[in-house]
């Protein structure tokens, strides 16, 4: 677990229930000073910083060496099988109907699809000034962006200009929903621990 809202409830789940804890880290970046003494300070009460690949573990030991000890690497994956296995499963006239309602695309159109946190550290801006020349070789082709951040306004502009033809704004996940669904032992979804709001005094909300 690690964003400014994940990490902090799993930090207080932790010390609350004096359970271990790993986190992962899956874009190392340099923070402000203050935010950067703070999460070496909370890093070292974990058991292990879990970097997704070595690139990122050499990162992460260059941003914080004070946890190299803690750091190791686990490089991206999942159970495939298990993991479709808890999926909701479409036919292909559903899908060929969801395709044409919501994004009015046929068989032929080919979509990018990217569900995120609309900030620009997620390098949303290049995906959009790289579609002319995508359009270029592939001319039937649609860019899905789904999130909601800080670059909500700067898509919304596109759309108003008509640049692009429509932008989605996904409402995060609720704390309430987070809880029923893990107290059910239920399953969700690729970037579903996107919370609301994430406060700026979130890494403080743990005792140091």
């Amino acid at each position: 677990v690690w964003n400014p809202a994940s990490c902090r409830y799993a930090f207080m789940a932790a010390n609350k229930y004096n359970l271990p804890l790993v986190v992962t880290e899956h874009d190392p970046f340099e923070l402000p000073k203050f935010k950067k003494y703070i999460k070496n300070k909370l890093m070292k009460r974990v058991q292990k910083i879990v970097t997704v690949s070595h690139a990122n573990e050499k990162l992460m030991n260059k941003i914080y060496p004070e946890l190299k000890n803690y750091t190791t690497t686990i490089l991206n994956g999942i159970d495939s099988t298990w993991f479709e296995s808890q999926l909701l499963n479409f036919s292909e006239n559903k899908i060929k109907e969801f395709r044409e309602e919501e994004f009015e695309a046929d068989d032929d159109t080919k979509i990018i699809l990217t569900v995120a946190e609309l900030h620009e550290r997620k390098g949303l801006t290049y995906l959009i000034k790289a579609m002319p020349a995508i359009l270029k070789e592939m001319p039937n082709t649609k860019l899905i962006i789904v999130g909601k951040g800080p670059q909500q306004q700067e898509l919304e502009k596109l759309v108003d200009s008509g640049k692009a033809e429509a932008a989605f704004s996904m409402y995060p996940v609720s704390i309430d929903d987070l809880m029923n669904i893990s107290d059910a032992g239920e399953v969700m979804p690729p970037k579903s621990t996107w919370f609301e709001p994430k406060l700026r005094d979130g890494l403080l909300t743990h005792m140091i």
